[in-house]
């Protein structure tokens, strides 16, 4: 197969605009087509009918998008179902009681990011520097207070019951949802 031919035959595999009763005409074919091959031959595969060849190759690239694109649209349309607000009171016995304010929210890209605030303390937007949730599995880690939280959703993605730890002390707690 000479040079020409084997551009004749990837453009035909790249580019097959069909429209029932043969390609669609040059105005439809991209400027790409154009600067590979030029105008006259590329005008002379727009009127040619597609080869059987072509159709195999149009359905396994439409897969092949399709089956690339589902989890990045999926991922999008649904965030995780521990994004949200979530507040809860810690309880060291003969300290004061201590409110804690969870933000956890996903990235287009799918990762969890979140801070963490003390209302009593007038004390907001603590970064929590580790964050993974998996199977109803909430840990989350904040460098800056040293604490860590590690809990289990439950009650219908209402609630999260697990253990808090800061300096070492771990305390029960549980964190209700207050907003998605």
């Amino acid at each position: 197969m000479n040079p020409a031919q084997l551009r004749r035959l990837k453009l035909k595999l790249l580019y097959p605009i069909h429209n029932g009763r043969g390609l669609l005409p040059t105005d439809n074919l991209s400027p790409a087509t154009f600067a590979c091959v030029g105008y006259s031959e590329a005008t002379e595969i727009a009127h040619e009918k597609p080869s059987r060849a072509a159709a195999p190759a149009c359905l396994a690239l439409t897969l092949i998008l399709e089956l690339a694109l589902t989890p990045i649209l999926s991922m999008a349309a649904d965030p995780p179902r521990i994004v949200g607000t979530w507040e809860g009171v810690l309880d060291a016995g003969a300290q004061p009681k201590k409110h804690v304010v969870v933000h956890i929210s996903a990235d287009q890209d799918g990762s969890l990011s979140g801070t963490i605030d003390y209302p009593d303390q007038d004390v907001s937007g603590i970064q929590i520097t580790t964050i993974t949730y998996k199977a109803d599995i909430l840990h989350f880690e904040s460098i800056p207070n040293l604490s860590s939280f590690d809990g289990t959703l439950r009650k219908e993605s209402t609630e999260i019951a697990g253990i808090w730890k800061q300096g070492g002390t771990p305390l029960m707690l549980t964190l209700k949802r207050t907003s998605s």
